[in-house]
């Protein structure tokens, strides 16, 4: 049989083939194609909108031998000039090839591997071994070793997962023996391989993950009863300690993140403003626009479990605290609009004293009550909410009340006497949006009251002398139609609705009138 085109050639000579048992394999195929032809292929049978920008010629040929005893195959895939086009620079290996040469005893229905064998400039990997019972539970028995290029493999996860280009970043090589023993296949557990086991050394020279600058390190996972186990290992990191412990369970339809012992998992880490972008604004949305930021943070987390899967933006439980020391930060974004409302105008370098926040995963985001911010001239920011992993931000900042928040509500009047009046009360915005674009929301913010009361207390104190300005301190909504200020209001025709009357300056004040007066001593109090 023979297949010739432009995209792929393919010949299959004296096949001799049977599926069922006893398995037979024989003949010989021999084939070639344009890689990035064949992947576009691929991706519009698969659905998908692009095919990974890769480039190369693809060669392979194989050769099947059978007798009564056993079946004998071998085979070679190769990759010449491939090209892996990324946003930072193309990942080019000269030659990649894979070699596959094993025998099955049919009888015994044990796989006798003599070599599997991966080489290329990104990742070489060698295995020998044998897998007895091979037709159901795939004992598997096979020791190797592997190495790798953190350079070339950064290349490749930028490629195919675009997010992680500017957040992860490992540099160096990694290698060790590996070794991988136990049964592969028991469709009656989950995960299939629980009883399978595997370890091997992860290392690096360097690395930045989320903003942390990590040094030299060696992580020894172990693949145990369904459960990847990486244990608790100190990385020296951004000055600091980075502590790296958890367990993966894959007991599950999807992965679970477990870290239930407390962990001091960042540890008097230096802020940089990538730290602050990166991972400081998962917690509060204020930290990802800031045009420097500097001081130190440390973080534990106890109790987490986590899926790894889409189910982590609505599940997950855990809990921790954050602490932020010595910061300084120089605002921008959202930030400088918060800072604006207490009359905190200037880009410049500010000191911020913090309040240890502690926080709870739940719902897949992250939540806490109080965290303190307190800037120049004692005016403070304190936020409450949540951050979603799905990035969508649902809080509140809370802000006490100054003469530039009352401007910024467009109040009008004795301002600086209002803010004297008002500066024990706090006002509540809705912080909406996402952790890259979030929003006040001052709309849903009625100032109102609060300039009723300050007007109650001046009217006290000046015998109500301001009363006959009440009805100009609010800028009125231009979007409704006002009456001519120089047409006196009359009885509309009968059969026609009445026109508003024009508002008298102490309309403001009716609202508290109507208050509830069952208590009449608690009501005073609040107010």
């Amino acid at each position: 049989a023979k297949l010739a085109g432009s995209m792929a050639n393919l010949v299959i000579d004296a096949l001799d083939c049977r599926l069922a048992e006893p398995l037979q394999l024989g003949g010989n195929f021999e084939g070639n194609a344009d890689l990035a032809a064949l992947l576009e292929v691929m991706a519009r049978v698969g659905g998908q909108e692009e095919p990974p920008a890769v480039k190369g010629r693809l060669a392979f040929k194989g050769r099947g031998e059978s007798t009564a005893e056993q079946v004998h195959l071998t085979s070679e895939l190769r990759i010449d000039d491939l090209e892996i086009l990324t946003a930072e620079q193309p990942v080019r290996e000269k030659q990649v090839t894979f070699t596959f040469d094993s025998t099955l005893n049919l009888e015994q229905d044990v796989l006798d591997i003599a070599r599997l064998q991966l080489d290329s400039q990104t990742l070489a990997l060698q295995l020998a071994g044998k897998v007895s019972e091979f037709s159901e539970r795939r004992n598997l028995a096979l020791r190797g070793q592997y190495r790798g290029s953190w350079d070339a493999i950064m290349a490749l996860l930028h490629q195919f997962a675009p997010a992680t280009a500017q957040t992860v970043v490992i540099k160096g090589t990694t290698g060790s023996p590996i070794e991988i023993t136990g049964p592969a296949y028991q469709p009656d557990l989950l995960p299939v391989f629980k009883d399978m086991a595997s370890g091997l050394d992860l290392t690096w020279d360097s690395g930045q993950v989320y903003g942390l600058e990590l040094a030299a390190a060696k992580i020894s996972p172990v693949l145990r009863e369904g459960k990847l186990q990486i244990p608790l290992t100190p990385i020296p990191a951004s000055g600091g300690t980075v502590n790296l412990g958890a367990v993966v369970d894959f007991q599950q339809d999807s992965p679970l993140l477990l870290m239930r012992d407390r962990i001091t998992v960042m540890d008097n880490i230096l802020i940089t403003r990538r730290l602050a972008h990166d991972l400081l604004s998962r917690i509060n949305p204020i930290f990802g626009f800031l045009t420097h930021a500097e001081g130190s943070a440390s973080l534990w987390l106890q109790g987490v479990e986590l899926p790894l899967g889409s189910e982590i933006t609505s599940q997950g439980t855990g809990q921790g605290h954050l602490d932020l020391r010595e910061l300084k930060v120089r605002p921008g974004g959202l930030l400088i609009e918060a800072l604006a409302l207490g009359g905190v105008s200037k880009q410049e370098l500010y000191t911020v004293q913090t309040e240890g926040v502690n926080f709870r995963l739940q719902d897949g985001r992250i939540i806490y009550d109080n965290f303190a911010m307190i800037f120049v001239d004692n005016f403070d920011l304190r936020f409450r909410g949540s951050v979603g992993f799905d990035d969508t931000v649902n809080m509140y900042m809370s802000v006490p009340v100054r003469p530039a928040l009352l401007e910024r509500f467009r109040v009008r009047g004795p301002i600086v006497d209002y803010a004297r009046l008002l500066s024990d009360v706090r006002v509540e915005i809705p912080v909406g949006g996402t952790r890259d674009q979030p929003k006040l929301d001052l709309s849903q913010v009625d100032i109102k009251p609060f300039v009723e009361l300050a007007i109650r207390a001046l009217a006290g104190e000046t015998a109500g002398g301001l009363l006959r300005d009440v009805g100009g301190l609010l800028t009125p909504d231009r979007s409704s139609p006002q009456p001519p200020a120089d047409q006196p209001d009359s009885p509309a025709p009968e059969g026609r609705h009445q026109r508003e009357r024009r508002p008298s300056p102490l309309d403001i004040l009716r609202p508290l009138e109507r208050r509830d007066t069952s208590k009449p001593e608690e009501n005073s109090t609040k107010e």
